[in-house]
């Protein structure tokens, strides 16, 4: 595994890192934003429904959740 040096890194998916074109927080190997992810929270309230709705996995989401609590650059 290579070394993690932004982002929210393990040793498996997901991981957080800035996108390399936009700079935005994204889940890696996904279209999908953090902010789109807690935007899509702040509307619906579900998680599983949010999962659903973006096509991610719970624990995703969850990640997701728990980066947007972080101050990643």
């Amino acid at each position: 595994m290579a070394d993690c040096i932004d982002g929210i890194c393990g040793g498996s998916p997901p991981g957080i890192a800035n996108h390399p074109e936009s700079g935005r927080r994204w889940l890696v190997g996904t279209g999908v934003y953090v902010d789109d992810v807690i935007g899509a929270l702040e509307e619906d309230g579900s998680h599983a429904r949010v999962a659903k709705r973006l096509g991610l996995t719970l624990h995703q989401v969850r990640v997701a959740e728990a980066a947007a609590e972080q101050s990643l650059p």
